[in-house]
């Protein structure tokens, strides 16, 4: 079995302290491109008055997630790709929230629908939606859910924190999800560096009592909070190429989406926030902070305390598998897990590319048993047949190849471009 990579974690810098609740900005910029597996269409108009949680774009996928308005106030500006919304600081919440204490009695369908007018969506990194993810495991047999709390990736501790401080409520997520899969059991998986998350969830699990929720916990390696790297330490099964875990009987949400979950059914608070970690050697104060989502970049580096210093670049996501921004006006989405305000001392030495020496350490790092040094030769070669062929759709763009190669070559970044270009 494929055993990863040990990494310095740095998850030190932001490993104390409780999640801090960021006051709401002025202006809050939410992107249509919200969710991995459909885009958005607004249905409110410039100048409109919104309330906080209203919804102000649908998607035209069925079971796909809506998107709400994460602060009251004016509509500014509408485009292709974003709604600006002015918040009037008044929190006046949509009346139509409310909570659902009937969801038992629900169908399945009826449920999954309901996520999807909640916003939910995996909030691991993806942000898939959920009741998308749901929908596509009822054309098969479901028997196991995965609730993902490894958060393998260096850095990152906004779950570990979650984890701590709401066990109890992100357990009932899990039940709320396993009736909308119709699941026998679920799997909360945590790697061995988070003590307090694992007895924290213990504790959750001894007062709740649920046969059917157990948790499962691991050595601390990279990749394995990936999906298939985990279904495969957890239960030894392989998601076959191109499919999804579905098809296998398996769905894998995290925790902060089955967080998510329990906020939406039991207070009727959709999804209009997230836990961010703040981290990095260039940030004053490193926080787990809940933030709502369309915020700037910038208001919450600036609640941290602001950067320290000169910074070489602000990352959104892991140290690993994360994007570097362009800018910090930017704004939080649902997929954004962590922002790394990075210097020198987060970040390799700029190392200059030397030819490949075909060593095969790459090979032997990639978890899911590609060959990085002739995806490279054909990217090169610009033979998009042989790249499909060896697998490109498959990379997870984990950057272990990267990690690895004695040449410093970038190896990721290329994958990362090609899937884009050549595999769309």
């Amino acid at each position: 079995m494929y055993t990863g990579l040990r990494l310095d974690s740095f998850k030190h810098l932001c490993n104390t302290g409780t999640i801090e609740i960021m006051p709401a900005p002025n202006m809050v910029t939410l992107s249509l491109d919200q969710h991995a597996d459909a885009l958005l269409r607004s249905c409110v108009k410039v100048g409109e008055t919104v309330a906080l949680g209203q919804i102000i774009a649908r998607p035209d996928i069925s079971f796909s997630a809506c998107l709400h308005s994460s602060v009251s106030g004016t509509v500014q500006t509408i485009n292709a790709n974003h709604i600006v919304i002015s918040n009037n600081h008044k929190d006046t919440l949509d009346a139509s929230l409310t909570p659902k204490s009937n969801w038992q009695t629900w169908s399945k369908t009826e449920l999954i629908a309901h996520l999807a007018e909640g916003g939910i969506a995996g909030l691991g990194g993806a942000a898939y939606s959920t009741s998308a993810k749901l929908s596509a495991g009822q054309q098969q047999h479901i028997d196991t859910l995965i609730i993902n709390g490894m958060e393998c990736e260096p850095y990152i501790t906004c779950d570990d924190h979650l984890l701590r401080e709401q066990a109890a409520y992100i357990l009932n997520g899990v039940q709320i999800l396993l009736h909308a899969c119709g699941a026998s059991r679920a799997y909360v998986a945590i790697e061995d560096d988070k003590p307090l998350a694992i007895d924290a969830v213990r504790n959750a699990l001894a007062q709740l009592n649920d046969q059917r929720i157990s948790i499962q916990v691991f050595p601390t390696t990279y990749p394995h909070g990936d999906e298939g790297q985990l279904i495969g330490l957890l239960l030894s099964k392989e998601v076959p190429r191109g499919q999804l875990p579905s098809a296998i009987g398996v769905i894998v949400q995290n925790v902060a989406t089955a967080f998510a979950c329990a906020k939406w059914i039991y207070e009727g608070r959709p999804l209009i926030s997230r836990v961010v970690t703040v981290t990095g050697h260039g940030i004053h104060e490193c926080k787990n902070v809940e933030v709502r989502i369309g915020s700037a970049c910038k208001d919450v580096i600036a609640y941290c305390g602001g950067y320290r210093g000169e910074i070489s670049t602000l990352i959104m996501g892991g140290i690993m598998m994360g994007t570097a921004l362009s800018s910090d006006e930017m704004p939080i989405t649902k997929a954004s897990n962590c922002l790394i305000a990075a210097n020198h001392l987060d970040l390799a030495p700029n190392y200059i590319e030397q030819p490949c020496i075909r060593c095969g350490e790459c090979a032997h790092a990639c978890p899911v048993d590609l060959l990085p040094q002739q995806l490279l030769m054909n990217l090169r070669n610009q033979n998009t047949a042989a790249v499909e062929e060896l697998g490109l759709r498959d990379c997870i763009l984990c950057g272990c190849c990267d990690t690895v190669c004695p040449s410093h070559i970038a190896l990721a970044s290329r994958f990362r471009v090609a899937k884009l270009q050549l595999l769309g």
